[in-house]
């Protein structure tokens, strides 16, 4: 389901992302992710929360489970959302710490050539930060344009 090339795109460094959950009530919560590694069996991913930022969404996990992650390409907006059910929540690894800060340098990249001070954005918190597993179950263009909300994939 991941391997589209369409859709692999918008899940590699440089993208800038984020984790849509809900609460017991439907209530929203949306928190930064700093990175995302598609798992080989291309039905899964793992997404990187900063544990400073990430509570309510964890929670929110724990909960129900379901998760929305939009992965966009800043400068032009490019935008996939990956929905499907969390398998599991830990604290991330000492081995994921490179992976995570060469994400974030990605992305202070891409947003350096748009005007933004590479600082600015490497001073993210971004460590601790949990790692969740996400079997995905659909993926849906979200870029701005007559396709947006487009069913890109489905299991």
């Amino acid at each position: 389901m991941l391997t589209d090339e369409r859709v692999r795109r918008y899940l590699g460094a440089g993208m800038h992302m984020a984790v849509g959950t809900a609460d017991a009530q439907g209530n929203p919560c949306v928190c930064d992710a700093v990175a995302l590694e598609v798992q080989p069996s291309g039905s899964a991913v793992t997404v990187y929360l900063p544990v400073a930022i990430a509570a309510e969404t964890v929670a929110n996990l724990a909960t129900n489970g379901r998760v929305a992650i939009v992965s966009t390409f800043p400068p032009d907006h490019g935008t996939v959302q990956l929905k499907g059910q969390s398998r599991a929540v830990r604290l991330a690894g000492e081995e994921q710490r490179a992976f995570v800060a060469e994400s974030l340098d990605k992305l202070a990249g891409v947003l350096e050539q748009m005007g933004l001070p590479r600082a600015i954005t490497l001073s993210v918190q971004h460590w601790p930060a949990f790692a969740v597993d996400v079997e995905v179950e659909s993926v849906f263009d979200q870029t701005p344009g007559p396709r947006a909300g487009e069913l890109l994939r489905s299991r």
